[in-house]
């Protein structure tokens, strides 16, 4: 603690007596200082120390209070100030690829707190830090700029809204990753609520795809790139929207991908109110021009809002879903929530429905797209100078069960 006394009389020091909730014998400060002011520190401790050895014993909220007794005028004067170093504490600190975009440091804290990364090539952490804005619980970092193949540490520090900060550098070892580019296939979750992520992770593992996952910010403020970073970087992007975000795309993540088509990319999008979401005045955050982009870029129009179904019935020599024409199981993950039945709309391209729902006509609910001329560059995009391909599953595909 910092201790000042001002007294413009006294001698060449001050004797200042300090006590604090659990140490109640006071500790005596000698402080010296000229012109009257006096200037000093007394080193505090949350561990237990004997009287008059220099080190005054606190314990968080405490409320230490300070005596001057002053000869000339005879006085005494008290100060107090209370004591805070219940400090936030870290777990599951991770580090995860975001491919081309960066690395993203994630942890949790048990109280709202700051959120700061420290990194480096170097046990010295010479490339400074990176913070992200608001007291949160759970942190969120991304790393970008980073070296593919490079392995970088790291520390990260948190500070609670009283001020009480907490770094973990594990031990003084400090965290460590190593950077990757881009792996062939972007899944994008869009939804904290989206509880099946596993589902789409596991089969993007068994046919030997690698993949990168973005979620929150990253998924809502996804961007676009080029060859090495981004949307564009990437072989495919699966685009999984939450089951109950709405509107089903943001105005800004509808530019990204208005951009990402134009460019030749190849798209899954899913989600069993895609359809309504857009199109129907009634959904939350309905605009008239996320409409006119479903229909204009997805080349969906949106028909009806079945309140269930039950199967999924692929369509003959389909090369997505021809293996499944003596139909699959389906389960809404709640009341009302199956799925859109839906037809393909739009010029630039042909499509050709994928699935449909055994609700009765109509009942087709995907389909997929080809642009028929190329767009973009291959100097910017993984498939530039290619035309677009786009499936659209305007229901739950995780819900689909074999």
């Amino acid at each position: 603690m910092e201790i000042e006394v001002i007294d413009t009389n006294a001698g060449s020091s001050v004797n200042v007596s300090v006590a604090s909730s659990t140490e109640a014998t006071p500790e005596t400060v000698t402080i010296s200082g000229a012109n009257g002011v006096y200037q000093g520190t007394l080193a505090l401790t949350p561990l237990p120390s004997n009287n008059s050895d220099g080190l005054l014993t606190v314990s968080n909220g405490d409320v230490l209070t300070a005596t001057y007794n002053d000869a000339s005028p005879a006085t005494t004067i008290t100060a107090s100030a209370r004591v805070n170093f219940d400090t936030p504490v870290i777990s599951n600190v991770r580090a995860t690829s975001q491919g081309g975009s960066g690395t993203l440091v994630t942890w949790t804290t048990d109280r709202n707190a700051t959120s700061r990364v420290y990194y480096g090539t170097t046990s010295a952490l010479e490339l400074g830090y990176v913070d992200a804005p608001g007291a949160v619980l759970g942190h969120s970092v991304l790393l970008s700029g980073i070296t593919p193949g490079q392995t970088y540490d790291y520390d990260v520090e948190s500070v609670s809204l009283s001020g009480s900060s907490a770094r973990d550098n594990l031990g003084g070892s400090h965290y460590r990753f190593t950077a990757q580019g881009s792996a062939d296939v972007l899944l994008v979750i869009d939804g904290a609520e989206f509880d099946r992520t596993v589902a789409w992770t596991n089969a993007l593992t068994a046919k030997g795809y690698t993949y990168d996952l973005w979620t929150g910010a990253m998924a809502q403020s996804a961007p676009l790139g080029n060859l090495t970073s981004g949307l564009r970087s990437y072989k495919a992007v699966l685009w999984q929207v939450g089951f109950e975000t709405y509107p089903p795309f943001s105005a800004s993540q509808r530019d990204t991908l208005t951009a990402y088509l134009a460019s030749g990319g190849r798209l899954a999008t899913i989600g069993h109110d895609i359809g309504w979401g857009l199109a129907d005045p009634s959904a939350p955050g309905y605009t008239s021009a996320g409409a006119t982009w479903l229909q204009n870029v997805l080349h969906v129009q949106y028909l009806s809002d079945p309140p269930t179904f039950s199967a999924e019935t692929g369509v003959v020599s389909d090369p997505i879903s021809g293996a499944y024409t003596g139909g699959i199981s389906y389960l809404p993950f709640r009341d009302g929530g199956a799925g859109d039945d839906i037809a393909i709309t739009g010029s630039g391209g042909s499509g050709s429905y994928v699935w449909l729902d055994n609700e009765g006509p109509p009942a087709d609910n995907g389909f997929r797209w080809e642009d028929s001329a190329p767009g973009g560059s291959p100097s910017t995009s993984f498939w530039g100078g290619t035309p677009s391909r786009h499936v659209q599953m305007s229901f739950e595909f995780t819900r689909a069960r074999r």
